[in-house]
């Protein structure tokens, strides 16, 4: 078990994300089920004085990891992170495309689902971090082989990786540029 990003708000007010296997209990009451050998994950929101807002878990076939946590002025959550397989982050199954895919992913303030998207390639891609500004997810990370972001793909280098950048819409996970 173990806790990959932390951002907190002006009134000290948190979320934590999570990796963890087997079970993990949050508090008395609230236990995340786990996936055996794979990782799950979860969000967790804690107020300034370290009291369960609220605790999401997600999960699937494969493995999954938040890695990058971002908050906006309205107190919505945004994660990015990478999974495998089938994996549900509160919405829809997102599918990977081989390896391990990128998650973009958001809540409200109350922890409910608003959003996910999944961004694919035949190989290992990773968002590594996150930055929210005004109506902006700005995201970072790295690819192999291919990555696609709908309208906008890009091939690595012949074996080895290469970084990316883009600026995706609060409201829907929406690429607004992406480069590599």
């Amino acid at each position: 078990d173990v806790g990959t990003a932390i951002v907190a708000d002006p009134d000290r007010n948190v979320v934590v994300a999570l990796s963890y296997q087997h079970e993990l209990i949050i508090e008395e009451g609230t236990v995340f089920a786990g996936a055996g050998l794979n990782f799950n994950v979860g969000l967790v929101r804690l107020d300034k004085d370290g009291a369960v807002v609220w605790a999401n878990e997600f999960g699937g076939t494969g493995a999954e990891e938040l890695i990058g946590l971002g908050l906006d002025e309205k107190s919505n959550t945004y994660v990015t992170g990478v999974f495998s397989e089938t994996a549900t982050f509160g919405g829809a199954d997102l599918v990977s495309g081989g390896g391990h895919d990128i998650v973009l992913a958001s809540y409200g303030a109350d922890g409910s689902h608003l959003w996910s998207r999944a961004f694919s390639g035949p190989s290992f891609d990773q968002a590594l971090d996150l930055e929210v500004q005004g109506d902006g997810v700005y995201l970072t990370g790295r690819f192999k082989e291919g990555l696609d972001f709908g309208s906008t793909s890009f091939t690595s280098t012949a074996n080895g990786y290469d970084v990316f950048v883009g600026h995706f819409a609060t409201k829907d996970g929406e690429p607004v540029w992406v480069h590599a």
